[in-house]
């Protein structure tokens, strides 16, 4: 599976979300989630406790890894 979020590095807010299918799931799943609940979930790195983020960036040397992403329905 393959769910990366990555910055590129000297932008003040490109932020790339890259994914397989498997990882567009998951993406899909939380976010399903969250279209039926007011609420925030956290998505993490191992590095960071958590599984739901891999950690081998897809950018090339001019994006940075990102270790969590929080999703909120407001």
């Amino acid at each position: 599976m393959i769910l990366t979020v990555e910055h590129e590095k000297g932008s003040h807010g490109e932020i790339s979300i890259c994914f397989d299918s498997e990882g567009l799931s998951l993406l899909l799943k939380k976010l399903s989630y969250l279209a039926d609940n007011r609420d925030h979930l956290h998505l993490t790195t191992k590095t960071w406790g958590g599984n739901e983020l891999t950690e081998v960036a897809q950018g090339n040397n001019n994006y940075q890894l990102v270790h969590s992403l929080r999703l909120v329905r407001l």
